[in-house]
């Protein structure tokens, strides 16, 4: 009976403002929500372009030259892919996974990670 005389003794004008707010910060929270999503979609497009223009970078740079035959730029220009955003390159043989080259030259000659050669065997198209 306490709570229910307490709320009565409120006025009719703070009920409706305090249904207001509820209702505005309701309708607030559900937009951030969506925004968030919307915003964190829009990321990972970007990214993904990215990853596919990189690609295109290293495949062209590494097809001149290679058809311009300079073998000794080659590990070079590995070398220069090493960014902030790519850690490792490595270009293996898919049938035995052994490394041919890589950014990191103590690799060169050893066997590729199973989890990456599994990737590579499972993928539809080649990924980055």
């Amino acid at each position: 009976m306490g709570l229910y005389n307490n709320i009565s003794k409120v006025s009719l004008k703070w009920k409706f403002i305090g249904i207001a707010i509820l209702l505005l910060l309701g309708i607030e929270s559900v937009f951030s929500c969506y925004n968030l999503r919307f915003i964190g979609e829009l990321i990972k497009r970007d990214d993904i372009k990215r990853v596919h223009l990189i690609a295109e970078i290293i495949k062209n740079g590494l097809y001149n030259i290679m058809l311009q035959g300079r073998g000794k730029e080659f590990q070079n220009f590995l070398d220069s892919l090493i960014a902030e955003e790519l850690e490792e390159v490595r270009i293996f043989d898919p049938y035995s996974g052994t490394i041919v080259a890589s950014s990191v030259r103590s690799e060169i000659g050893q066997r590729i990670y199973k989890e990456d050669l599994q990737r590579y065997q499972h993928q539809g198209q080649p990924e980055v």
